[in-house]
């Protein structure tokens, strides 16, 4: 988040960077913090049902929709809420 910019609209903003995708609407899910020997992070998740345009990688990232979570490598603070999802979804 940049000074001054609320949540969502630093959300807006990435995604329309990094993915090229402009998010109308969404809603807070849940947040978690992580204690790096660097850093503490606060990251939040939020749930959009409606966007326009097509996601890509603007930023030479690779991106692929995935049935089962194996994206590496894996922010650690990500682990738990990844996990909990994969639960969530049928194999």
């Amino acid at each position: 988040m940049e000074a001054g910019e609320s949540i969502f609209s630093a959300l807006k903003r990435e995604f329309l960077e990094e993915l090229g995708i402009d998010i109308t609407s969404a809603e807070p899910w849940c947040g978690v913090e992580h204690v790096y020997p660097h850093a503490h992070v606060r990251l939040h998740f939020f749930i959009s049902r409606e966007w326009q345009g097509e996601p890509q990688g603007l930023e030479g990232q690779a991106f692929e929709w995935q049935g089962r979570v194996r994206v590496e490598p894996l922010l650690p603070a990500t682990i738990p809420l990844l996990e909990w999802i994969q639960g969530l979804r049928p194999i």
